[in-house]
Parts: structure tokens; sequence; C-alpha cells
């Protein structure tokens, strides 16, 4: 069985280093539900990280995800190949903010292959084929959220021409929160190579998304506005020299 996170011990320190200073941070092999005595060590100590061992957890596919979303305890999952494309199916759907490297990473490839996009995938491509096959209707609607943050990136420049032009595409008023960690990916850097492959027929203007607090209390910018955001960091010059008078 391939494991798609692999770690040795069922407890370890990382040492992440942040300019001067480092950040320790100890790293436990858990089983869902966690037991107490692990949920104490995390409130505690903020630092620590839990990995969920999917195969003996008692907790898995949408019922792992919604115990996770609801604990809201930095963690990762140890699992195998099978059943990371069967979880992936119910993340691809799921209605609540999610981080979970594993699922990010499996749903970024998907995409990248679903863009037709010249990669070299993390998984295996036959695995990622069969899944595209099985979840048409739900990528293109993803997709299309995605492709239609080209506009948003555009309408938040403070430019009346630019929102007009946005507004202007046909207009999608959804509030349906199906599929909300597509907001979740945009903290990934190899994301944004997705967008080397834009369907302009996908664009709408997604007025509640764009203005609305839907993603778990926030807004879209809260997502959107992140430092390996390539788009919001060009944005984000223009706008200052807009406001600056500058060109």
């Amino acid at each position: 069985m391939r494991v798609c996170v692999i770690h040795h011990a069922t407890r370890h320190v990382t040492r992440q280093e942040v300019g001067d200073n480092y950040i320790m941070s100890e790293i436990i092999m858990v089983t869902a539900p966690l037991g107490i005595e692990d949920l104490k060590k995390y409130f505690t100590d903020k630092e620590t990280k839990f990995l969920i061992d999917y195969e003996n957890s008692k907790l898995q596919g949408e019922s792992l995800l919604v115990y996770l979303s609801n604990l809201e305890i930095p963690c990762d999952i140890k699992i195998g190949e099978s059943d990371l494309f069967e979880l992936a199916s119910h993340y691809l759907k799921f209605t609540q903010i999610l981080n979970i490297d594993v699922l990010e990473n499996v749903l970024i490839d998907i995409l990248l292959i679903y863009k037709k996009l010249p990669v070299i995938v993390d998984q295996c491509y036959p695995c990622i084929a069969k899944f595209i096959e099985d979840h048409r209707e739900e990528l293109k609607n993803f997709t299309s959220k995605l492709d239609s943050l080209t506009l948003y990136n555009m309408y938040i420049i403070q430019d009346d021409d630019l929102k007009k032009f946005v507004t202007d595409h046909p207009e999608d008023p959804t509030d349906d929160i199906k599929g909300i960690n597509f907001v979740s990916l945009l903290k990934n850097k190899r994301f944004f190579y997705y967008y080397n492959s834009v369907e302009t027929d996908n664009l709408k203007y997604y007025s509640k998304y764009f203005n609305d607090y839907m993603f778990g209390g926030k807004g879209m910018y809260s997502f959107w506005a992140h430092e390996n955001n390539p788009m919001f960091i060009l944005t984000w010059g223009i706008s200052a020299d807009t406001l600056n008078g500058t060109e």
C-alpha cells in the first residue's frame, strides 16, 4: 500500500526557522477521535501538531472531516492512496473550512491534471484520471469558482472601471458553501500554476463570495491576500501606486 504521508516515529520534534528565532513543534501520531491526554498536550502547548493515522482511526471519511473541522487543531493525515482519493471526494464537497496538507496537495494535483497542464504530480496519474472521470460535475463547479478569482483580483482594486468590468460578467449570487475549501488552496505556492489555464467561459461575478463573509466568518480577501499569491502581490502593488498617485 502506498502511503502519502510517512512518519517513522509516533512522536518527534521539528524545528521551524522564523527570522532569527526558532519555533519548536512536537508532532504526535494519533488516531481519531483523539484521546483526552493528547488533546491536553495541545491546549498546554499550541505548537503541538497531530498526524492522524487514518487506517487505524474509528472516524473515517466525511465523519473524520467533520470531527477535525470542529476540533480546529493543527494536523495532517497519514493515509494510503486508495483511502486518500476516497477522502478527497468528500473534501471536494465539504462545507467547512479545513487546513489539511495531504488533502490540499492531492486536490492541487487533481486540478492541474484536470486543466491539462504539463506538470509532474505527487500522486499516481491513473488514480487522478479516475477521480476526474468520477467527479466531473463537482470539478466543473469547483474550477468555475477558482477561475473567477481572476475577476476578484481586479474587483479589489479601487477602480470603478475595473469593478464595472467584473460586474458586467454573468452574476452568480449563490451562497452555496459546498466545496468551500477552494479557498484553502490559496496559501499553497504551487497551486498558482493553475492560472496558466483559465477558461474565460467559466468566469462569473460571484456576488456573495466576493462581498460577504462566507468562509468561516471571513471574507474572500482573508484568503486571497496571501504572500504566496503572485497575482495578489502584483495587484497590491498596482493598487498602492494608484493610491499614491504614481504609475
